[in-house]
């Protein structure tokens, strides 16, 4: 009887060990801070396990301060935490999915309201459409550069054989250039 016990105590240090090592190691405490705050949050609100209906008013409140983004990798932490501490699986909780893709699809990053008109329409029409006006312009300037150094790039390897882009400054180009033409004529 002994023996058995001394095995289920190493049985159970191995168990922990492979728990804890279950989590990233350079993020576990955040992970382990999202759980605790859950954890809180549940006690605040006198509920007992991780159900979806919990999880969606957890998340409901989270929206009230959190981006999309954030929110997702909220509930990626509270999944992992909740599977190792508590044996709950929430990602087949599908209300709750469902919920957070809501959520996503009405958030827009910083980078996409650079050039978005509705963001430009308090100044008045003109500015918005001086806006796109130049956005366009430049973008066509940038293409049309991109295909006249392909152009070049594509002759310079027919004529000389040589590839432009493998040269630091023109100089070294055309002095490669001029010694393959006079060799070619001499």
């Amino acid at each position: 009887m002994n023996c058995s016990s001394e095995n289920n105590e190493e049985i159970a240090q191995l168990v922990s060990e492979a728990e804890s090592s279950l989590l990233p190691v350079k993020s576990r405490a955040k992970y382990e801070k999202s759980y605790q705050l859950f954890c809180h949050w549940r006690n605040e609100k006198d509920v007992q396990g991780a159900s979806e209906d919990i999880l969606i008013a957890y998340f409901c409140e989270k929206v009230k301060i959190l981006k999309a983004s954030t929110l997702w990798s909220l509930y990626s932490m509270v999944k992992s935490t909740l599977q190792i501490n508590e044996n709950v699986d929430i990602s087949a909780y599908k209300k709750l999915l469902a919920y957070l893709k809501r959520q996503n699809d009405n958030y827009l990053a910083n980078t996409l309201y650079n050039y978005k008109p509705f963001n430009l329409v308090p100044y008045g029409h003109s500015c918005w459409m001086r806006a796109w006006f130049l956005f366009y312009n430049k973008l066509n300037d940038v293409i049309l550069l991109a295909d006249i150094f392909e152009n070049f790039k594509d002759r310079c390897l027919k004529t000389y054989g040589l590839d432009p882009a493998h040269y630091h400054t023109p100089p070294g180009y055309i002095w490669d250039c001029m010694l393959k033409l006079w060799s070619a004529i001499g």
